[in-house]
């Protein structure tokens, strides 16, 4: 029995200063509000030893359907979050002799799914630490909230509509590449065409019948119409004429041969002087 009696004790100093080491009042509200309107709510918080404190105000209509803005130090509204440490901070450097008042300024948030429109509610504020889930609350006020009846605009159901196939696509195809012919620069070189060299045939001169015989035996026709003068000699028919007559054609026929002769000689000297410049050259 005395180890139960001294149990106790010990929880009735210690644990119990312990709980009751943070008190909250509201001490300041509206009764009625319009839902745009921000108010302002003071408190007071009575805490031994505390550090740093993040406040938060609700309101519900029953249960834990919380909803409301709280604005802190910065000047951001901000509803339920995670982080605690976003609420109105009280730092431990405030409070004096383990209490601190002020105003925590709220707002309705009339989107909130929890706001069933203008009606009377329960508020309350809270404290949270920084390791804090949960928080430890005030006394429950009422206050009336006027106004129009806001319209929830339901959310419209998205439905998958069909996608669209996508045509194919054609797929482009390499273009070959064409190659370059390499450009013939080997020009072919004509071959010089050889020079015709001229032969020289020797020729002669046939003194009975005046013709220019070749080195082949082929007879050839005299120079300033020997042939012709063949031709006209044979066909002269001779008459018989006085013997002066015959004898002054006897001299004649001598003197044209011996022309005939000299120029031929001169003709023949000619060639061969020709036929010598030639093949010296």
């Amino acid at each position: 029995m005395k180890l139960i009696r001294i149990g106790l004790i010990i929880f009735l100093l210690f644990v119990v200063p312990s709980v009751y080491a943070v008190t909250i009042s509201i001490n300041q509200y509206p009764s009625s509000f319009d839902q745009n309107q921000e108010v302002e709510i003071g408190f007071s918080m009575g805490c031994s030893n505390c550090g740093n404190s993040y406040i938060r105000g609700v309101f519900f209509p029953d249960g834990t359907n919380y909803f409301g803005l709280t604005k802190n130090n910065i000047g951001d509204w901000v509803g339920t979050a995670t982080d605690k440490t976003q609420y109105f901070k009280v730092a431990k450097e405030e409070i004096t002799e383990s209490s601190w008042s002020g105003m925590l300024k709220m707002k309705i948030d009339i989107t909130d799914g929890a706001y069933l429109g203008p009606g009377t509610y329960s508020f309350k504020i809270g404290r949270y630490t920084s390791a804090d889930s949960s928080a430890f609350w005030s006394e429950v006020v009422s206050m009336n909230i006027t106004g129009p009846t806001p319209t929830h605009t339901p959310t419209p159901t998205v439905t998958n509509s069909p996608t669209p196939t996508n045509a194919p696509t054609n797929t482009p195809t390499d273009t070959p590449t064409k190659t370059p012919t390499p450009k013939n620069t080997n020009t072919p070189t004509k071959s010089p065409t050889p020079k015709k060299t001229m032969t020289p045939t020797l020729q002669g001169i046939s003194t009975s019948t005046g013709e220019i015989v070749t080195s082949s035996g082929t007879k050839e026709e005299n120079v300033l119409g020997a042939k012709d003068e063949d031709k006209s000699t044979s066909s002269v028919t001779f008459e018989r004429t006085p013997s002066r007559k015959v004898f002054i054609i006897t001299f004649l026929f001598i003197g044209i041969g011996c022309a005939l002769f000299s120029l031929v000689l001169v003709l023949r000297k000619h060639f061969f002087q020709e036929e010598g410049v030639k093949s010296e050259t």
